[in-house]
């Protein structure tokens, strides 16, 4: 069993000028309390999306941040085709509550009427104990305690 949380955002940028110009869009989550760590906590940072392009020229950066410590910037192709996609997998081995979660998209669109279509998302999962797991721990406790009552019951007696 896995607990997940993420932030994640769809959207679509046209340029209907004609002039080139880098749009920036931050994407914040804060105060998140789980998953932590240890043990380590798995990320995955993806953008996807399609594209409308008049020019080879155009450009997306996409990058990821837990309290600020970034996965490395994503950079797709997104000047040829009419799709695109790049995860990027990592891991954290610690974290502590109240956390954020940021991701950074910089989208150059050169020429008139070309439009980039995106969905990003940045998840955390952590690995949750079962019940069964800690319901078999919590049998092996008992029959440990019960093993040295009895011991120390017949040591004395």
């Amino acid at each position: 069993m896995f607990n997940a949380i993420g932030n994640s955002s769809t959207t679509s940028v046209v340029n209907t000028t004609g002039v080139a110009g880098v749009l920036h869009i931050t994407i914040t989550g804060t105060g998140f309390t789980a998953p932590l760590a240890p043990p380590t906590i798995t990320t995955d940072s993806q953008i996807s999306g399609t594209v409308t392009q008049t020019s080879p020229a155009n450009t997306l950066t996409f990058q990821s941040y837990v309290n600020g410590a970034g996965f490395g910037a994503q950079t797709p192709t997104i000047n040829t085709g009419s799709s695109y996609s790049s995860d990027k997998p990592g891991s954290i081995a610690s974290l502590a509550p109240n956390f954020s979660i940021k991701e950074t998209i910089d989208i150059t669109l050169h020429g008139k009427s070309d439009q980039v279509n995106y969905s990003s998302s940045t998840t955390l999962q952590g690995a949750v104990p079962e019940p069964s797991s800690l319901a078999i721990a919590g049998l092996g406790a008992l029959g440990l305690i019960g093993y040295g009552l009895r011991r120390g019951k017949a040591q004395r007696g």
